[in-house]
């Protein structure tokens, strides 16, 4: 968390990571605590890597293409 701010909003502070709002708390001093326990948290364990989406042959994937017909469809007869 290397882009990180404490803001005062009204009588509450507000943890910001990269100009995004992730955390509101009635103390300064309690925000900042949990911000460094935070960073201890991801230097042990850093975060996954998303996963990437199953490959084309994999069992599961549709038969379909993207204007909606479909390989072995009977809508031809009726």
């Amino acid at each position: 968390m290397k882009n990180y701010s404490i803001e005062k909003v009204g009588a509450d502070y507000v943890v910001k990571v990269d100009d995004q709002s992730v955390m509101k708390m009635g103390s300064r001093r309690r925000a900042a605590q949990l911000v460094i326990d935070a960073q201890e948290l991801l230097e042990e364990a850093p975060l996954a890597p998303p996963e990437s989406p199953p490959d084309e042959g994999e069992a599961g994937t549709a038969s379909c293409t993207h204007d909606d017909t479909c390989r072995g469809s009977a809508e031809s007869t009726v």
